[in-house]
């Protein structure tokens, strides 16, 4: 059914396109020309033969339209881009229509689509690390990270090839990990937002996916908040045990690991149980052979002798003694005699306590100050990540507080800068290089649709988007050529190019989206040609 004229305008309102309401029609949309364009690249007049059988492609150049316009030689063919962008469920279709008088001069629309491509290895939820070419055809989970900053469950059908390429960006992190994919696919900033990889630049913080095995065996993954709290976001973040973040428990339930494999963390794998059930599972099982009695034994000694080896662990545990031992003390004032001696009693502890307070700081100057500065290097990087700004020295000189140490000053208390901001528990993966490849044979190139927050993490460390089954933050390529003979054509940018009819229909299946079908996706630039 072809949406009217009132449903256009309130998918412009909503977001779901991002057009002006001016070029709503009775019936279609007028989608104008982006500012740049895809050309074909000449190598010193060499004719290239392009072999159809491999599914070579154009080598193509992307080119910024000039403010007196781009003039397209007959025959000459380009791939452009529109405006408007497009965030379609799979519920609607679209179809593109080439404006008529534009046509009528000699330029010819060949097609239009979305594309979004990546080839690296990525990190699966069973705990392996599998590369994506591995994957086609197969069902997987993995790592995804929800709009608050918390690692998630994400569910895949398989990757897939979405075209064969001769360029790809290579991009080298802080830490020499790297991954490899097209241009144009894009990557997760540490603010949560995207840019494509060939736009990355040296030093932004990524989206990072910290990994880590607690004392019980159990893997924990590092949350970076980008929750609000007040004015500032909090970029700390906090380490949580994995499975709880996949299927959370809630309190008195516990998420047990049905293979007890405490790596496999899959969907199927984990199963929410009282804590009483969970006990009574590990107790009948321990309890039906002396050797399982005596591995559960030998566990419990090794665990606690762990957990007391760990000063987080005896600093709580010795806070809870004396939380109960005073409430204890409390209770045994029986009279008011013996109130007003423990309440001058708490004072007198009260005051022990800042006279110590006191001598520490004065032994302990320097600590002290680098506590104070790792609390005034959080506030300002909170500052930083709301700016959308990658964490560095400029960057901190720009936010911080008039009273917030120098750089200088935190050079010479912690060594470097860096050390001041890994001290505030803060994590990120910094781009070491970016670094564009070409070869002289194309390659394919591979995606998964992940659902349902369209992300995953890559084994290196980071996270990218992934192809969507509906059409989400994508601009029309266009393919476009000259058929005229003896004249060329002026293409200016933000022309009108042509008009968008939207026809509501029944749901799509994943497995026949555009995300699986079509590959053309995610992209709010001109894309390159998939062949000629």
């Amino acid at each position: 059914m072809l949406l009217s004229y009132t449903e256009l305008m309130e998918l412009v309102e909503q977001g779901v396109i991002t057009a002006d309401p001016s070029l709503v029609n009775g019936a279609s949309i007028d989608v104008r020309l982006g500012d740049t364009v895809m050309v074909e690249k000449v190598s010193h007049g060499i004719e290239r033969i392009i072999d159809l059988s491999q599914k070579e492609e154009l080598s193509m150049i992307l080119t910024v339209i000039p403010d007196n316009g781009l003039v397209l030689k007959p025959n000459q063919f380009i791939l452009a881009s529109t405006v408007e962008e497009f965030n379609l469920p799979n519920d609607i279709a679209s179809e593109f229509k080439l404006k008529s008088s534009i046509a009528r001069a000699g330029l010819n629309h060949l097609l239009a689509g979305w594309c979004l491509t990546g080839d690296t290895n990525i990190s699966l939820l069973d705990g392996r690390e599998v590369k994506i070419a591995d994957l086609v055809g197969v069902e997987c989970e993995v790592y995804s990270i929800s709009d608050n900053g918390d690692i998630c469950h994400g569910k895949s059908n398989g990757s897939f090839i979405t075209k064969y390429v001769d360029t790809t960006v290579k991009v080298v992190l802080d830490d020499g990990a790297s991954f490899e994919l097209t241009p144009d696919h894009k990557v997760m900033l540490r603010d949560g937002t995207y840019v494509a990889a060939g736009e990355l630049q040296s030093g932004a913080a990524l989206m990072p996916l910290y990994r880590r095995t607690n004392l019980s065996g159990y893997e924990e993954c590092y949350c970076p908040s980008l929750v609000a709290r007040g004015n500032w976001l909090n970029p700390i973040g906090r380490w949580r045990t994995t499975h709880k973040l996949i299927k959370p428990s809630g309190r008195g339930f516990v998420t047990h690991h049905v293979n007890e494999v405490k790596s496999d963390n899959r969907m199927d794998n984990l199963d929410v149980m009282t804590v009483n059930e969970h006990n009574s599972l590990h107790r009948s099982e321990y309890a039906r052979s002396e050797e399982g009695r005596d591995r559960s034994r030998s566990h419990a000694r090794q665990l606690i002798h762990r957990l007391w080896e760990s000063e987080s662990f005896r600093e709580m545990h010795s806070a809870k003694a004396a939380v109960q031992a005073n409430a204890l003390n409390k209770k045994r004032w029986i009279d008011e005699r013996e109130f007003n001696r423990s309440r001058a009693s708490e004072q007198a502890r009260q005051q022990g306590f800042a006279e110590i307070g006191q001598k520490w700081i004065s032994e302990n100057k320097l600590e002290h100050r680098k506590a104070v500065a790792i609390g005034y290097m959080s506030l300002t990087i909170a500052k930083i990540l709301e700016a959308g700004l990658p964490v560095n020295e400029e960057s901190y000189v720009a936010h911080k507080r008039q009273n917030a140490p120098r750089v200088s000053t935190i050079v010479d208390l912690f060594g470097s800068f860096d050390k001041c901001v890994s001290a505030t528990g803060y994590k990120n993966h910094t781009v070491k290089s970016v670094d564009f490849i070409i070869r002289s044979t194309p390659i394919p190139v591979y995606d998964i649709t992940v659902s349902p927050r369209h992300n995953f993490a890559l084994s290196a460390g980071v996270f990218v988007h992934n192809c969507d089954p509906g059409w989400h933050n994508s601009r029309l390529t266009l393919e476009l050529k000259n058929n005229g003979e003896y004249h060329s054509l002026l293409l200016r940018a933000g022309m009108k190019i042509g008009q968008m009819k939207f026809y509501r229909v029944k749901p799509v299946p994943e497995q026949h989206s555009y995300a699986v079908k079509g590959r053309y996706n995610n992209t709010t630039e001109v894309t390159g040609s998939k062949g000629v």
